[in-house]
């Protein structure tokens, strides 16, 4: 699929409707990045066509989709069941660190009116709250994830050092 140049910003539209919406705001990022309702970190997606892209279940957070102009919101631990229906991700193998899924999968979740967002998503959140043991193993995989990171450089590293002294 090639690249859309409105892409990103069809998210920043998005974004930026969801915080006249709730309340929210800009994290660090701005609006390339996530944003905060009420000290919370909120993922906020466009799905244009079928599919919802870099949705990172690791981060734990509720999932915000808007598509042709309806609004679905899908809580962290729900997040996680939707990713791991496949073994793995869109830019690699592990399905929590980055995937791509179906508009479809969330078509559940989808809200009757968007005055519903804020409150919505604050439910969200609030049912992540109540599985602690999925927060604490994103906090793991997360961990696992920049561990196995680091130590892929290092090998990488090690044998440019390698290479380098065979020339």
């Amino acid at each position: 699929m090639p690249f859309d140049p409105d892409a990103r910003d069809k998210n920043r539209k998005a974004k930026r409707r969801f915080c006249e919406l709730t309340g929210a705001i800009p994290g660090d990022k701005g609006l390339l990045g996530d944003l905060m309702l009420d000290g919370h970190s909120v993922a906020v997606r466009v799905a244009d066509g079928g599919n919802i892209n870099q949705i990172r279940a690791v981060r734990y957070q509720p999932l915000v989709v808007l598509r042709n102009d309806r609004w679905y919101v899908v809580a962290p631990d729900d997040v996680i069941e939707i990713v791991t229906r496949t073994a793995t991700g869109q830019h690699g193998w592990n399905p929590l660190e980055n995937k791509s899924i179906s508009s479809s999968a969330v078509s559940e979740y989808e809200l009757l009116h968007e005055d519903q967002l804020r409150d919505r998503t604050l439910g969200a959140i609030a049912q992540g709250e109540k599985r602690p043991d999925l927060m604490r193993a994103m906090v793991t995989v997360s961990q696992s994830l920049s561990t196995l990171a680091a130590k892929s450089a290092g090998i990488v590293q090690g044998a440019r050092r390698l290479l380098d002294n065979t020339n």
